[in-house]
């Protein structure tokens, strides 16, 4: 595995231990191949515009609210999320945390 790799599956980890959020994921159309984990699609590693010593990545992740009020679910996923972008080998200047649904139990 690659940096970026072990940084996405730590990444899905953490965000697993946040009840109330979820990784947002294409719809599901025919089948993924085996071992192939749709979550990861809800993480982007974008490496830095500019090229300098103090050049990071920004990490995206989107995701899904299953619970309402959002300001406590993503004050714990950003630091759920920055602890283990802490301790990344890749250099990680920015975390962008984007809420691109609620799904309808948040509203039961």
């Amino acid at each position: 595995m690659t940096a970026a790799t072990d940084l996405v599956h730590d990444l899905l980890a953490a965000l697993a231990g946040v009840p109330g959020l979820r990784p947002a994921t294409p719809v599901a159309t025919g089948r993924a191949p085996w071992g192939w984990n749709r979550d990861a699609m809800a993480i982007d590693l974008n490496p830095a515009v500019s090229r300098g010593a103090d050049a990071g990545h920004t990490v995206v992740v989107r995701v899904v609210a299953t619970q309402l009020p959002l300001p406590p679910l993503v004050r714990r996923a950003e630091q759920a999320l920055s602890a283990v972008l802490a301790t990344s080998e890749l250099p990680v200047t920015r975390l962008r945390l984007e809420v691109t649904d609620l799904d309808g139990a948040a509203f039961a």
